[in-house]
């Protein structure tokens, strides 16, 4: 779900899908003629609720690069050079503090499930960093990290926000569309290990 980039409040969002259990409930409602009881086992955790943050803890920046590098490499190709190429902008984000923008972090008990990100740019916005885990997708979480990242920079008063992503990634792509984004800039060159086709994706919002 990431764009490709160029250039503290807790909301809770619903719970895990719960394993399914393998007993017929009938049969062990006949065979214990009791009330209804929990199956879940002594040593069973229920499943942990997704988290937006806003605010980073320790290992955050280190596993937003290598969620990159990690997902990049195995959906789309590309090399080792992407990981510094996400690194160095997010290192400067954090170190500039809050006035740069805004981060978000969705997690599942200590498991950082995705992040989005919103960079100042003069009065322009760019949305970056966003990226889902595999086993988080498909569940609305990406729709609700870019609507979070999207009512920010309507609060903030940007006359537009724009991102850069590449265009092998079709849902991404569709998800831009269907908030509004459109493609305004095409480049094609040597990227992250071989040719790739950059978008620039643009929303107006005054």
């Amino acid at each position: 779900m990431a764009s490709a980039e160029r250039p503290n409040r807790i909301q809770r969002l619903g719970h895990m899908p719960p394993a399914k259990s393998t007993s017929d409930p009938a049969t062990v409602s006949h065979r214990n003629a009791e009330p209804e009881k929990s199956m879940t086992r002594p040593n069973e955790q229920a499943p942990a609720e997704i988290a937006i943050r806003t605010s980073l803890a320790p290992g955050d920046v280190g596993m937003i690069v290598h969620l990159h590098g990690v997902i990049y490499a195995r959906e789309y190709g590309l090399d080792h050079t992407f990981e510094p190429y996400v690194a160095r902008p997010l290192s400067d984000f954090v170190l500039a503090g809050s006035g740069a923008g805004r981060i978000w972090i969705a997690e599942s008990g200590n498991r950082m499930l995705g992040s989005i990100a919103i960079v100042r740019s003069g009065d322009e916005a760019q949305l970056r960093w966003f990226l889902l885990v595999p086993e988080a997708r498909g569940k609305g979480l990406g729709g609700r990290l870019l609507r979070e990242a999207l009512g920010y920079c309507r609060a903030e008063g940007f006359a537009s926000v724009y991102l850069w992503t590449f265009d092998e990634l079709a849902e991404a792509l569709a998800l831009y569309r269907k908030h509004g984004f459109s493609v305004t800039e095409r480049n094609t060159s040597p990227r992250w290990g071989r040719e790739r086709t950059e978008l620039k994706m643009e929303l107006k919002l005054a």
